[in-house]
């Protein structure tokens, strides 16, 4: 962009200097990794956009909504581990293959729990079997 008039305009590829070209590849590089990394659904809401600081924005506000959104699904996970269990004929593998994904949803939620809460959540809910 460069300034005419008190105005911002963009600025044609004849007039970029070395530093414009190198934050545009930069801007490329992040684009290309943001949208290599979406579902179709995801990368179709972004598809359109220009830079990589206006995709990342729209990923966040679709991904941590509002925080009535984030606090209803930080519940939703607080019933859900309190309500954990081993299921009938589930292997110890299976189990904390499903507890850790219920952990990783926390975290992106911004609630932990301690290494102690969860090592003792998972010995809690082994079957005897």
């Amino acid at each position: 962009m460069k300034t005419i008039n008190n105005q911002q305009v963009q600025k044609s590829l004849r007039e970029f200097d070395e530093e414009d070209k190198r934050l545009m590849l930069l801007n490329n590089k992040a684009i290309n990794m943001l949208t290599c990394a979406l579902r179709q659904r995801e990368y179709f809401q972004v598809s359109s956009l220009e830079t990589a600081k206006e995709i990342w924005e729209t990923l966040e506000i679709a991904h941590k909504g509002t925080i009535r959104v984030k606090q209803s699904r930080i519940n939703t996970l607080t019933t859900e581990f309190k309500l954990f269990k081993m299921k009938d004929r589930e292997s110890i593998q299976d189990m904390e293959v499903r507890f850790s994904h219920l952990i990783n949803h926390f975290t992106a939620l911004g609630k932990k729990y301690n290494h102690e809460d969860q090592v003792r959540k998972i010995l809690g809910r082994l079957t005897n079997e």
